[in-house]
């Protein structure tokens, strides 16, 4: 019996299973598409690549820099500020259900929110912020821990203040603080 071969029977030398899509121009092995690899004009497999493509010359891919601890510590504390405006800000009546520091009328935990919002997205913005935005961010987390300080101080009328206002006072502090290190010595 003859054996016949028909276009596209060729297969991969790597991966029989795979059809064959091009000749590697070095070695001239069979390749498939998972093992081709076009490189400055030519495809070449895996084993035939030029040292500085096979080491992944890190020139060619510029990388962004970490970020500084100071900078992920206000983060997670502007991350625990905001959590703490979800749960209750008194014992009972106004703010005592979930997004206690959010509702109406306007009261010191609504500077908080705004402060908490408005130093997220700062913070969201900048992965190394220079001095102007880590003051920035420290200004807002100090206005959000005093905020929470006066709601603690002066509860709607006939209530108590809950835990959360206590975590975002604290929170606030926390990411005042780290802000304010970063702004003063920007290489932390």
């Amino acid at each position: 019996m003859p054996t016949e071969t028909t276009k596209g029977t060729e297969r991969c030398s790597l991966h029989p299973g795979s059809v064959s899509v091009a000749h590697c121009a070095r070695c001239d092995r069979t390749l498939c598409m998972a093992c081709a690899l076009p490189v400055r004009g030519v495809v070449l497999g895996v084993e035939c690549l030029p040292e500085d493509v096979a080491t992944g010359d890190e020139a060619a891919a510029p990388r962004r820099p970490p970020m500084s601890r100071w900078w992920l510590a206000v983060g997670v504390a502007l991350a625990i500020l905001l959590a703490s405006t979800v749960l209750p800000w008194t014992r009972f009546g106004t703010g005592s259900g979930w997004f206690g520091a959010w509702g109406l009328p306007v009261r010191w935990s609504s500077a908080v929110v705004l402060a908490a919002v408005l130093a997220t997205l700062f913070w969201l913005w900048r992965r190394s912020p220079g001095r102007a935005v880590a003051a920035t961010v420290a200004v807002l987390a100090v206005v959000a821990a005093t905020g929470a300080e006066f709601a603690i101080l002066n509860p709607p009328p006939f209530t108590r203040s809950s835990v959360a206002p206590w975590i975002a006072l604290a929170a606030g502090v926390a990411a005042g603080a780290s802000a304010f290190t970063i702004a003063r010595h920007p290489g932390v």
